[in-house]
This record gives structure tokens, sequence and C-alpha cells, in this order.
């Protein structure tokens, strides 16, 4: 479910109050874009990703915070042209006006990321050249900028040389099939994953058909997901740990109990290259989930109590529960 709110915040730039809408929780269900873009519903609140103040139009993210840059960049005459651009969509304008800020404050990472923002716009105004330009002002930015193309996309999904399969999908979306394989052979010899080389692949497909519409990772994985979910005799324990002692799990043993397995042609592998979740899912799923039992009990006694029932040891259903769903045994005084 997507929530949004309204909040009154004060103007970094002029200090104008006004109301402005921000996403305050959202979740995607599905795969994304291959240039990243979210599925839905997270994908529908592009609307609330930047904010505008009525009286001087400075965009910002969240308005009422900033860059020091930002004071002059909003006064000169190219950002408020793109402000007011009456042959560009309107969100796209906020978003262009970001990318301006972003590279004022000499950052050349979130400025791409802002063009690539734009795009998008373009593509549900069903604005193709208008897409293509910005996309091809993104990808001129990252190949003059590679580090900041590894800085933006090279921790995604944990696979070695991923942010050059988002690289070659902006170049094929903006119709520059000839550096979009260029790219592709230059990231194989220079050595990727085995799950990279699946999605460099399948982008090799799209451009020998000069194929420049947006396709999803499922697309590109198709027939190679594998699902992995935790043996059916610990997911209540999962289920449990995750719903009252969440906050006590590390991101790698979030991801490695949701993680799942890709055929490739070395053969079936966990879908990462973390050596943190690899490690932890070297003995499966079952030995993952009981040996964050044990640490959440030896590192927070007192304060994690795994209730199980005293007669068939079967798992209560929260940590106060005194009655077995498993047999009738109850527990209450």
């Amino acid at each position: 479910m997507t929530r949004i709110v309204d909040k009154l915040l004060r103007c970094f730039v002029c200090g104008t109050l006004s109301e402005q809408r921000l996403p305050y929780s959202t979740h995607s269900r599905g795969s994304p874009d291959l240039d990243g873009r979210p599925p839905e519903m997270a994908r529908s609140t592009m609307p609330v990703w930047v904010q505008t103040c009525p009286e001087c139009g400075y965009c910002a993210t969240e308005l009422s915070q900033g860059d020091p840059s930002a004071r002059e960049a909003v006064q000169r005459p190219t950002y408020q042209e793109q402000l007011h651009a009456a042959d560009t969509p309107f969100l796209a304008n906020r978003f262009l006006c970001l990318a301006l800020l972003k590279e004022a404050a000499g950052r050349d990472a979130d400025a791409a990321q802002q063009r690539l923002h734009a795009a998008w716009v373009a593509d549900d105004a069903q604005e193709r050249a208008l897409a293509h330009k910005y996309r091809s002002a993104v990808a001129d930015a990252l190949l003059a900028r590679r580090e900041a193309l590894r800085r933006w996309r090279g921790d995604e999904a944990d696979w070695k040389g991923v942010e050059r399969v988002f690289l070659v999908d902006v170049l094929r979306r903006a119709g520059r099939f000839d550096e979009a394989r260029r790219e592709v052979d230059a990231a194989l010899q220079q050595g990727v994953s085995s799950i990279v080389r699946q999605l460099l692949g399948f982008e090799y497909t799209l451009l020998e058909h000069e194929d420049v519409g947006p396709h999803t990772r499922d697309e590109a994985l198709r027939g190679s997901s594998l699902q992995e979910a935790p043996p059916p005799e610990v997911i209540p324990l999962v289920s449990y740990i995750q719903r009252y002692y969440s906050e006590w799990m590390t991101p790698q043993e979030e991801k490695a109990l949701s993680m799942g397995k890709l055929r490739t042609p070395e053969g079936e592998q966990w879908a990462t290259d973390d050596p943190q979740v690899l490690a932890l899912l070297a003995g499966g799923k079952h030995a993952i989930v009981h040996a964050l039992e044990q640490r959440l009990l030896t590192e927070h006694p007192g304060k994690v109590f795994i209730n199980r029932c005293p007669k068939c040891g079967g798992l209560a259903r929260t940590p106060q529960a005194r009655q077995c769903r498993y047999c009738p045994h109850t527990w209450r005084e």
C-alpha cells in the first residue's frame, strides 16, 4: 500500500512556507526495468519524488534541505528557463531542474539520476524524442565519469559488473546501438558475474533487433529464476523473528533469507555475489534460521524470547501467547 502525506515545509532557498506532498510509505511488486525504474506501486509515486517552492522555484527531494550552491543556481537563467519550459512535461522540468542543482553541487551521479527520472516521465508522456535526449545526456555523463557510474549503480544486486548492464540499457534505449554493443563486449572481456553475463546477453539480443523499449530484469532472466524458500518446518520461526525482532537482524541475514537461486551456465547459484551473504547461505536456509535464533538469544538475553510450547515444543504465535497452536496445551498460569 502507498501512503502520501502532506507536510508544511520551509524552502531552503527563500524561506517560503508551502504545503508539500511526501511519500510516506510504498512497496513494489514485480521486477524493476533494466534501467532501474521500479515496478508498481512505487512507480506511481514519481510525482512526489520532487518538491517545488511556489515562490522561487527551488526543486528538491526535501524542500527544507539543500546545498548552499542552490541559492545562486536557482537564479540562473538556465535554471529558470528549464523550470518554465513549455515544450517539456511539467514533472520532467522539475527533475531536470533538480539535475541542474545537483551539478552545481558537484554531484554528477545524482544529476544523472534526476535526468533518468525525466526520461521516465517522457516515456509515460509518449515523448520518445525527449526520452532519447535525456537518456543520451545520462549516458554522456556516465561515459565521461565512470567512477560516478560505479558509485551510483555498482552495488546494486551485489553482482559484479551490474553497473555495465545499466549503462548498456541507457545507451540502447537512447538508440546508441553501436556504443551499447561496444560496452557489452568490453564488459565481457573484463569479467563479470554469471548473472550479469545473462543480462548482457539479453541486452545484446535486443540490440540486434534495435529494440529501444523497456524490459525488466525478470524478462532477461526468464527461465533462470528458482525460488528458494526456507524449509517448511522453519517458516513459522522466520516469520516470528521478522515480525518481532527484525531490528536485530543484519542486512545480510535479511538478504540471505529472501535470496533465490538462478540457473547459470555454471549451474544453479544464489542470486548474489555478496561474500557475506554467500557465507550465510553455505549451509542452506535451514542452517541460517537456527543460527539466527541462537545469535539473537545469545546477544540479546532478556529481550528476545522464542516462545515455545512446554509440552510439544511448537512455536507460539507471539511472545506473549500462552496457548499452543499445534496441540491443546495451555500455560496461562
